[in-house]
C-alpha cells in the first residue's frame, strides 16, 4: 500500500494519483520530509480522476456508497481532507499557500470547503503547492484565473445570447378569481361584493349561504367603500357542486364586477354567511364569509297599558265588576307599542272555549316605532257571576316578538250591584295642536233607585280620554262628581268622539274633541341678508321666502322694518297652511360709505321672524399720478431717457392698474410707450415707466404731444382713471 508523499493518504492499488490531494507522484510508502520538493506536474494535461474501484456520476461527488448532490462551485466534506492547503496570511476566497491549516479553495463570501462560481466542475482537482508553471506558461495560480475568467465570460455571453434569442415570456398563468367585501356588514344595510381577475365578458352566479343571490345582467354601479377585513375561510369548506338556479352576473372586460348585498335585518346578530361564485360550467370559483353586525334594532313589540312606557313582560287589564246578565259591553283600548325600526305584521290569540265573553283585534301592521290602539270588547250577557281571566298574546312577526295582556272581568249577580246613571248631554271639548289640554268638565252620576250600595268603575274607549276618579264607592240613591279630562298629546288636528261607560248599570257619556291648528307660524329660509355696494350705485334686491308650517293655520302676515334705507316691496298678505310668499329686500342708493343694520320683522299672529340686512357701502375708487406730466428730449439721432410715474390709489379700495398711451402726432406713430402695471393694494403705490423714441421712430426736429392715462378697476367693476400729460422735444443734432 502507498502513501502520497503530499497528504500522507493510502494510494490503493499502486497508483500514482492522489485523488485527495490531487498529487500526481510514485509509488512510495516514504513520508516526505521537510527537504522534499514535489516533482513538477504538468497542469494542462492533469486532472483529477475517480478512484478506478469506484463508480462514477457526473452530478455527483463520492463514491457509488457516498453520494453527495451536486451543487455548482460547491466541493463536499467527502472531498475536503487535508492536503489542501491555504495561502498564508490571505483572505478567503483566494488561494491560499503554505503555512495554513489543510483545506479548501475558498470562494467569496462563501463557506469553508466550497469553490466559487458556476460551471465549475467541484470533482476536478489540480495541485497548487510548490507547482511551478511549466516551460513557456504560467504558474497554476495563473491557470485557474485564465479559467475562472473565461468561464465568467462564457456565463454573461450565454445569458445575453439566451435573453435575446428568447425573450421573457410574459405569458404567466393569470390570478385566480377573488371576491372582496367593501363595507360593514351591517343588517339592515348592504355591502358591495366586488370580483376580480374573472374571465372577461363571462358570467358568473353568486349565491348567499347556498340559495341564489339575485342580481341583474349587468354590474352594478356602486360607490366605494373601505374593505371589510373579515376571515371567514371556514365557512367556504364545504361548497355544494352547483350552485342553485337563478340571475347570472356579467363580468366586465377587465375581468371585474361589483353588486350590492342586502344584510338582512332579521339576523341574528354575529351570525356568519357566506358568498360563493360560480362560473359558467357550475364549478365553484371562490368565495368570501362575513358576519352580520349589529345596526339599527330590529323591529319589536313592547308591552304598555299608557302609551308605550311600560317596560313589563305582561301587562294586566282589569274589568267590572259587571252585572251577570248585562247585555252591554265594555269597549277598552289597548295600545299595541313598538321598539326598534322597521315594519312588523302583529296577531292576536287567546283560548277562545274558555273565554267566550272577550274579543279582540285579531291582526294588525305596525311600522316602527309607532304605536296602534287595540280595542278590547268584553260582555258579562252569559256570564254567572264570578271572576274570569284570559291571556291575550300580541305576536309580532318577523322576530316573533310577544306581548302578553292578562285581562280579568269580575261579574256579579244584578240584585247586589248599584245600578249607576248618568243623565249626561255630550260634552265638547276644543283646544289646539301642540298646546295645552283644555279644562276638564265635571259629570255627576247616580246610584239608581232600588240598587243597592257599592263600588263603581268608568272605562273609556279612547286613549285620549280619562275620568278622575276612575273608580269609587257609591250609597244607595247616592251620587259622585267625575272629573273628565282630554289629552291633545300625539294628536293631529280633526274631530275626535271617544265614550265614557261607567258600571254596573252601563251608563254612558259621549264626549266630542275638537282639536284646531294653531295660528300662522311663520319661518324664513334665511336669517342674514348682506349686500356690497360702491356709494352711488344701488345693489340688486335679494329675496325673502317666508313660509307656514303644515301644521299652522291660515293668517295674515305683516312685514315691517327698523330702517329707513331698507326698501321692502311688500309689507302683508294672506299665508295658507303649508303655504309661502316671497319678499324682496333692497338697499337705498343715498347712503355714504361706510357699514349699515338694519332688519325686517315678519309677523302672523303671535309668531315673529326677523331677518338681519347688512350693508357695506365702498368709497368710490379714486387714483393719483405723480408726477402729474412727463417732459422729454431727445434729438433725430438719439433718444432720450425714460421716466418713472408712481400711480397710487387714493381710497380704501384695491383694483388692477392699467395704462394706454395717445399722441396727438398722428404723423409719427409709437414714439410713446410705457410698461408696468397689475394689482394694486388699498392704498398702495404702482411704478410705470414711459419711454419715448425720438431716433428710433425717426422723428424730425419739433415738438410733439400725447398722454398715458391710468385705470383703476374694482372687484365690483367700478373704475376710475387719471391722466398723464407727456411732451417730447426733438432738437436737430449739431453738425
Amino acid at each position: 500500500m502507498a502513501t502520497c508523499i503530499r497528504c500522507r493518504a493510502f494510494l490503493p492499488n499502486a497508483t500514482q494519483f492522489c485523488e485527495y490531494c490531487g498529487y500526481m507522484g510514485s509509488n512510495s510508502i516514504d513520508a516526505p520530509t521537510a527537504n522534499d520538493n514535489p516533482p513538477n506536474v504538468d497542469y494542462a494535461n492533469s486532472t483529477t480522476l475517480p478512484h478506478p474501484a469506484q463508480s462514477y456520476d457526473p452530478l455527483f461527488l463520492g463514491s457509488a456508497n457516498q453520494i453527495y448532490p451536486y451543487e455548482p462551485g460547491q466541493v463536499h466534506g467527502f472531498h475536503q481532507q487535508s492536503g489542501f492547503e491555504y495561502g498564508s496570511h490571505q483572505q478567503p476566497g483566494q488561494v491560499h499557500g503554505s503555512h495554513q491549516q489543510p483545506g479548501q479553495m475558498h470562494g467569496s463570501h462563501q463557506q469553508p470547503g466550497q469553490v466559487h462560481g458556476s460551471h465549475q466542475q467541484p470533482h476536478i482537482r489540480t495541485h497548487l503547492k510548490h507547482a511551478k508553471a511549466a516551460k513557456g506558461g504560467c504558474r497554476p495560480s495563473c491557470l485557474t484565473m485564465i479559467v475562472v475568467m473565461g468561464a465568467l465570460v462564457a456565463i454573461v455571453a450565454t445569458t445575453a445570447l439566451v435573453a435575446y434569442t428568447h425573450p421573457f415570456d410574459s405569458s404567466a398563468p393569470p390570478p385566480s378569481p377573488s371576491l372582496v367585501l367593501t363595507g360593514k356588514a351591517v343588517m339592515g344595510q348592504s355591502i358591495i361584493l366586488k370580483g376580480k381577475n374573472f374571465p372577461s365578458g363571462g358570467r358568473v352566479a353568486v349565491t348567499l349561504d347556498d340559495q341564489s343571490l339575485g342580481s341583474t345582467s349587468q354590474p352594478s354601479q356602486v360607490t366605494e367603500m373601505p374593505h371589510a377585513n373579515i376571515n371567514m375561510s371556514a365557512l367556504l369548506l364545504f361548497v355544494p357542486e352547483a350552485p342553485p338556479l337563478g340571475n347570472w352576473i356579467t363580468v366586465s372586460s377587465n375581468g371585474t364586477f361589483a353588486i350590492p348585498i342586502h344584510v338582512d335585518e332579521h339576523w341574528n346578530e354575529g351570525s356568519t354567511h357566506s358568498l360563493r361564485a360560480y362560473g359558467q360550467d357550475g364549478k365553484f370559483l371562490t368565495g368570501v364569509g362575513f358576519k352580520a353586525l349589529p345596526g339599527v334594532s330590529k323591529p319589536s313589540l313592547v308591552p304598555s297599558l299608557a302609551p308605550c312606557t311600560a317596560t313589563a313582560s305582561q301587562t294586566t287589564m282589569n274589568i267590572g265588576p259587571l252585572a251577570a246578565g248585562d247585555s252591554q259591553a265594555v269597549f277598552l283600548p289597548f295600545q299595541l307599542c313598538t321598539s326598534g325600526s322597521g315594519t312588523l305584521d302583529w296577531t292576536s290569540s287567546w283560548d277562545q272555549q274558555q273565554a267566550p265573553w272577550l274579543q279582540v283585534d285579531r291582526s294588525g301592521h305596525l311600522t316602527a316605532p309607532l304605536s296602534q290602539q287595540v280595542q278590547i270588547h268584553v260582555s258579562a250577557q252569559n256570564l254567572n257571576a264570578g271572576s274570569y281571566t284570559a291571556d291575550v298574546t300580541f305576536t309580532g312577526s318577523p322576530g316573533n316578538t310577544k306581548v302578553v295582556l292578562t285581562i280579568t272581568l269580575l261579574v256579579q249577580p244584578k240584585d247586589t250591584l248599584t245600578c249607576i246613571q248618568a243623565n249626561q248631554a255630550p260634552l265638547s271639548f276644543t283646544g289646539q295642536q301642540g298646546q295645552r289640554n283644555p279644562a276638564s268638565q265635571t259629570v255627576t252620576i247616580r246610584n239608581g233607585s232600588g240598587c243597592k250600595a257599592g263600588s263603581w268603575s268608568a272605562y273609556s274607549d279612547a286613549l285620549w280620554l280619562s275620568a278622575n276618579p276612575a273608580n269609587g264607592s257609591i250609597d244607595l240613591n247616592g251620587s259622585t262628581a267625575v272629573g273628565v279630562g282630554v289629552s291633545l298629546a300625539g294628536l293631529n288636528a280633526g274631530q275626535y268622539i271617544g265614550h265614557l261607560t261607567f258600571y254596573p248599570g252601563a251608563a254612558t257619556i259621549t264626549v266630542n274633541l275638537t282639536i284646531q291648528l294653531p295660528p300662522a307660524c311663520l319661518s324664513v329660509n334665511t336669517s342674514t341678508l348682506t349686500f356690497t355696494v360702491t356709494q352711488g350705485n344701488v345693489p340688486s334686491n335679494q329675496g325673502v321666502t317666508i313660509s307656514n308650517g303644515n301644521q299652522c293655520s291660515a293668517g295674515s302676515w305683516t312685514a315691517s322694518k327698523d330702517a329707513s334705507w331698507l326698501n321692502v316691496n311688500q309689507t302683508g298678505g294672506q299665508i295658507a297652511t303649508g303655504g309661502n310668499a316671497t319678499v324682496s329686500i333692497g338697499v337705498a342708493s343715498t347712503l355714504n360709505a361706510g357699514s349699515y343694520t338694519g332688519h325686517i320683522i315678519f309677523s302672523a299672529g303671535s309668531s315673529t321672524t326677523t331677518v338681519t340686512a347688512n350693508v357695506n357701502v365702498l368709497p368710490k375708487p379714486c387714483i393719483s399720478a405723480n408726477p402729474t406730466s412727463l417732459s422729454f428730449s431727445g434729438t433725430s439721432r438719439s433718444d432720450p431717457a425714460s421716466q418713472s410715474v408712481t400711480v397710487s390709489t387714493c381710497a380704501q379700495r384695491a383694483g388692477t392698474v392699467s395704462a394706454s398711451v395717445s399722441m396727438t402726432n398722428s404723423s409719427s406713430a409709437n414714439w410713446l410707450q410705457v410698461s408696468g402695471g397689475g394689482q394694486i393694494s388699498a392704498n398702495g403705490q404702482l411704478p410705470f415707466t414711459a419711454n419715448t423714441h425720438s431716433a428710433s421712430a425717426g422723428l424730425g426736429a419739433g415738438t410733439y404731444t400725447g398722454s398715458v392715462t391710468f385705470v383703476i378697476t374694482t372687484s365690483d367693476g367700478v373704475s376710475a382713471q387719471v391722466t398723464v400729460g407727456v411732451t417730447l422735444s426733438v432738437s436737430s443734432p449739431l453738425t
